[in-house]
């Protein structure tokens, strides 16, 4: 929507509707930004080499941003599948993603987890499934007043279960660290 209503890379917000963004609070220009798809929100933006403000307004629409963007295969046979975000299509779209890898050839497969931040928690219980056998763990959850809660991975595995590597690092959180742990977890 915004490049339908005329935003330009370089473009900075500066304004959203009344909402000032001078504070830097980038939760509060996001939700602002967000709303009813079909609604429309007036943006002011400062666009280099322009001295005036650019007032720009533009029909919020529901976008899809895939958990998977895309897939590759590296050198040696090896299928690289980077994995940004859990949303409510992130087990299915890596599924898909490690089956076409697996019949493209891959001997190996590269979960890349860096900078995923988490997301839906019941994805990442499906995706450490697609990986792991029926009934292994996947997390526990314990609690001072109430019983232990163990998921387990459900029937749902890959057909072909080529070896694997995990990539974490310091933005690799929430759901991210429930695949990353059960696989390392199983080996």
């Amino acid at each position: 929507p915004a490049e339908l209503g005329g935003v330009r890379e370089g473009d900075r917000i500066i304004q959203v509707d009344s909402l000032s963004t001078s504070d830097g609070k980038i939760d509060k220009v996001s939700d602002a930004l967000r709303g009813l798809a079909g609604t429309t929100v007036k943006v002011t933006f400062a666009r280099p080499g322009v001295a005036e403000p650019v007032r720009l307004q533009f029909k919020r629409a529901v976008i899809h941003v895939p958990a998977v963007p895309f897939t590759t295969m590296l050198e040696g046979k090896v299928g690289y599948i980077p994995l940004q975000t859990f949303n409510e299509n992130t087990s299915e779209e890596v599924e898909n993603a490690a089956k076409k890898l697996v019949a493209d050839g891959a001997h190996g497969i590269v979960l890349d987890l860096r900078d995923n931040g988490g997301g839906i928690v019941d994805q990442s219980l499906a995706v450490s499934s697609l990986f792991l056998k029926a009934g292994q763990s996947i997390v526990d959850v314990r609690s001072r007043n109430a019983p232990n809660e163990v998921a387990r991975a459900s029937d749902d595995q890959l057909s072909s279960q080529p070896p694997m590597v995990v990539l974490t690092d310091g933005g690799t959180a929430s759901a991210s660290e429930i695949v990353a742990g059960a696989l390392q977890d199983h080996d």
